[in-house]
């Protein structure tokens, strides 16, 4: 999806660069290959599932057997005597969906949270333990290096900045159709860079 960011918000990223220029720093616009070759956002433009760099079988082990494996460990880590594993859990009652509320639009992207406390009382496998961990992650460095590394140093980049958010959805988004367009809107549901910053381990400060 294109990003729409509000004209305050460009407003305020304006302010901030006569800042950084007034304080030396050259600011220059650039496209953001981390993020275009992850969710190919432009005809031509690869994505992290057909690229050949990280195998399918990671990108599904790191969304299923990894997540699982992570729910689990930090209820246990917490210790709640309560609610001290995974498989312990109300599966439907994780993220209900309120009354009388507009439905979520994650589409794709949305996961069956439920399965994840099925897959932990059929026994679940530690993060070195899946098979496909240590190649993957490889993978996604490789990424990295590719799309942000190797790409600043060709650029002589010392940072990347942007807005976090592209804008701030109204109150009433769980019940106002027009509101939820703008909550669910790239830039906004997830911040810019979605999750192709954090899947890729890149560090940023706010």
């Amino acid at each position: 999806q294109r990003i729409h960011t509000r004209e305050t918000v460009i407003a305020l990223w304006e302010q901030a660069r006569k800042a950084l220029e007034a304080a030396g720093a050259e600011v220059i616009e650039v496209d953001f290959p981390l993020v275009s070759n992850c969710e190919g956002d432009r005809p031509g433009a690869p994505t992290v599932f057909n690229r050949g760099i990280v195998s399918p079988e990671f990108l599904n082990d790191e969304l299923w057997e990894l997540s699982g494996w992570a729910f689990d460990d930090f209820l246990r880590a917490n210790g709640d005597p309560k609610l001290k594993q995974l498989a312990d859990v109300d599966g439907p009652k994780i993220f209900p969906h309120d009354p009388g509320t507009l439905p979520n639009r994650e589409g794709d992207l949305a996961a069956g949270m439920d399965e994840y406390v099925k897959m932990a009382k059929r026994g679940l496998k530690r993060f070195d333990e899946i098979a496909s961990v240590p190649d993957g992650l490889r993978g996604l460095e490789k990424t990295r290096k590719l799309d942000l590394e190797d790409w600043m140093d060709g650029l002589k980049l010392d940072a990347v900045l942007f807005p976090t958010v592209a804008d701030v959805a109204p109150a009433d988004a769980d019940v106002n159709p027009a509101s939820a367009d703008i909550a669910w809107s790239n830039g906004i549901w997830v911040a810019n860079g979605n999750l192709a910053i954090r899947h890729l381990g890149v560090p940023t400060v706010t």
